[in-house]
């Protein structure tokens, strides 16, 4: 009797366990933690040298996933960034991204706070991103994330798919720029692969302010090199306020175990009263990065800026050497 009951209380344990492997089998849930550390040896004009967080970002995250059957998905991002020289956390806990959504053979629908269809197609002709050498003015061509959005990714067809996103006009608190949306935002964009060429179309209207902007960007991929061009231009509504714009092309070549890189950029902004009289930025950038592993690359870039506001001219270098290394 005690034997039939041991054995009852196995099969009874085996059953339940087959049933919860099972259940997950059929679910599919995955959980990922995700991050990347990055800093770097600075130096540039009017500065003095240190240790600093770089271009790439500094933070983690968790996403994760749970397949609902017939196709259908549901999908989380958090993602948090900090500055990994002092440790200090952006005040906003997870500023980079935060998001849920679904996602299928419709294509995906998210809400929460994310970069806007604008950005993505934007950072198609930047071979940099954001190290010193990066090119073009961030802060004249639009906004790139957006709060309280809900966002539409539709899927690819022949290598073409589409986004277009709106975002709720709550309270300043609610908002990126900490101010109040003075209108709804929305941006969209238009995006093309087929081989080696990757482009996009972009635009958005601001909400913090009254200014829409627009891009074209891409890249073609030689194999010996691959190419990189883009051009924004930004407008405001409110008469008398400035316009921007900026052009930009770079190459990136494979060398040895990485990439030589070099870009040019010319950044106009008329923010004069006038409308007519112009300040520009042009910049060249040179770097080398590295890969030690999948993981993790040691890089340096070297720029150097020529600022011209009427009359006055001014030139600056930047440096940085640097680590990166992603988990």
């Amino acid at each position: 009797m005690k034997k039939m009951k041991l054995k009852f209380l196995a099969g009874a344990i085996a059953g339940a366990v087959l049933c919860i492997s099972s259940g997950s089998a059929m679910a599919q849930s995955t959980v990922t933690l995700f991050g990347l550390v990055s800093l770097a040896l600075t130096k540039s004009t009017g500065s003095s040298t240190g240790i600093d967080t770089t271009g790439f970002g500094n933070g983690f995250g968790f996403k994760g996933s749970e397949e609902l059957g017939g196709g259908l998905e549901a999908f989380f991002h958090l993602e948090t960034r900090f500055d990994a020289d002092t440790g200090k956390a952006k005040p906003t806990f997870f500023d980079e991204k935060s998001i849920v959504g679904l996602r299928g053979g419709f294509g995906t629908v998210q809400l929460g706070r994310s970069a806007n269809p604008f950005d993505a197609a934007k950072g198609k002709g930047d071979p940099f991103g954001e190290t010193v050498a990066n090119i073009g003015n961030e802060s004249l061509l639009g906004e790139d994330k957006h709060n309280n959005s809900i966002y539409y990714l539709s899927p690819q067809v022949g290598g073409a798919s589409f986004g277009v996103s709106t975002a709720a006009k709550e309270t300043a608190a609610s908002n990126i720029s900490g101010t109040a949306y003075v209108r709804r935002p929305f941006a969209a964009n238009f995006n093309y692969i087929n081989g080696p060429l990757d482009m996009g179309v972009g635009y958005v209207r601001n909400g913090a302010n009254t200014s829409n902007s627009a891009t074209i960007s891409g890249n073609y991929d030689l194999s010996v090199a691959k190419l990189y061009a883009g051009y924004t231009r930004s407008s405001e509504i409110a008469a008398g306020a400035g316009k921007a714009s900026n052009g930009e092309f770079g190459v990136s070549v494979p060398l040895g175990a990485g990439d030589l890189k070099a870009a040019y950029s010319r950044t106009k902004n008329l923010n004069q009263a006038d409308g007519t009289t112009a300040d520009t930025l042009s910049k060249v950038g040179l770097g080398y990065w590295y890969r030690l592993s999948k993981r993790t690359m040691l890089f340096t870039d070297v720029a150097r800026n020529t600022s011209k506001s009427g009359a006055t001219k001014t030139n600056g270098n930047a440096f940085d050497l640097g680590i990166l290394h992603t988990f």
